[in-house]
């Protein structure tokens, strides 16, 4: 608009000159022609002085312009690189999207694969179980036998079941005349299953403590006993490597005492024994384990003199023999006669 403006007024201006010119040369100078043209002089300045503050305003106005351009292109420049990074960003979670669409159908296929092995494992557990219910009731593959009364025996390192044999078959007898004795226990199905290479036993009832035979059996121990209550422990296998350990240390002791005792008997010195009880009180009074007719049944005399007690030991010992009890329980007390004296060691 105000360009057009300064247009109509350069040209308004234009046609004014033009006139001015005209009249100057056609006309004559007079008084009213100088009137007009200080009119038009006036007319002139008027138009140059209003061109001066449209220009002004003109230039104003284009610097706003170029102001409010330079502003504009500034946020084009800001919107244009906020474009770009809001571009590069929906790349970047476009491209996360993608990697956990990715680890999903991993982690579903992981999923499904986990889903199948455990139906897979819990098809074996329960086989498995089933298996394990199925052989601790009776394998069918042996034959099965029923003990009461049962004892567990130890002969020669190897474990053993002794019991009164419940016969299913035949009549029931008045009563059990011989103990059962099983072959060699080679497992355990569960407390009251034991197996054998050829057959189940079933142990009817708890442990039934019986005497063992002497020269056969190992003396059990206390703790077997009370492992055993109940049936055949997880840890019978340990049990029976303690069991046979401590068989293995009652035989040495066994056999040191056998061999004291001969030594002994073998020197003749009948002041060892008290009164005329030979043998008996010494054999008793000594803290030996098992039957101490053993020893005196198998007595062999010891030839080599140098493992006899020396007059001074056998003196010892002899006053740290302790009185026999009587059959009725009470101690027998020694009588002062010459027979009781001891032997006092030489000076």
């Amino acid at each position: 608009y105000n360009i057009q403006l300064e247009a109509n007024y350069k040209q308004e201006i234009t046609s004014l000159k033009d006139q001015l010119e005209r009249a100057q040369v056609s006309s004559p100078s007079d008084t009213m022609m100088v009137a007009e043209i200080e009119q038009l002089k006036k007319a002139n300045a008027e138009l140059s002085q209003t061109n001066s503050s449209l220009q002004h305003k003109f230039t104003q106005k284009c610097s706003e312009v170029d102001s409010s351009a330079a502003a504009m292109r500034q946020q084009n420049d800001d919107l244009t690189a906020q474009l770009t990074a809001a571009k590069a960003a929906q790349e970047q979670l476009t491209s996360q999207l993608s990697t956990a669409n990715s680890a999903q159908s991993r982690l579903t296929e992981e999923l499904k694969n986990a889903e199948e092995q455990k139906s897979y494992l819990q098809g074996q557990l329960d086989k498995s179980n089933s298996q394990s219910d199925a052989s601790q009731v009776v394998q069918p593959s042996k034959k099965t036998r029923h003990l009461v009364k049962w004892m567990p025996r130890l002969r020669n390192d190897k474990l053993y079941v002794e019991g009164d044999l419940i016969e299913l078959d035949k009549p029931v007898p008045k009563s059990y005349e011989e103990r059962w004795l099983t072959s060699k226990i080679l497992g355990r199905t569960s407390p009251n299953i034991v197996s054998t290479r050829s057959c189940n036993y079933v142990l009817e009832g708890p442990l039934t403590p019986v005497p063992h035979e002497e020269n056969k059996d190992t003396p059990c121990p206390l703790f077997i006993l009370q492992r055993f209550a109940y049936g055949f422990p997880d840890d019978w296998e340990t049990l029976l490597g303690h069991w046979k350990l401590v068989a293995s240390e009652y035989k040495k002791t066994e056999q040191s005492a056998s061999m004291m005792i001969n030594s002994i008997m073998a020197s003749g010195n009948m002041s060892l024994m008290p009164g005329s009880e030979v043998n008996t009180s010494l054999m008793t009074t000594l803290s030996l384990p098992g039957n101490l007719s053993h020893f005196r049944n198998n007595f062999k005399p010891v030839a080599n003199s140098s493992v006899l007690p020396t007059v001074q030991e056998t003196s010892m010992l002899s006053n740290s023999c302790l009185p026999l009890p009587s059959a009725a329980g009470t101690r027998t007390q020694p009588s002062p006669s010459a027979a009781d004296t001891r032997t006092q060691p030489s000076p």
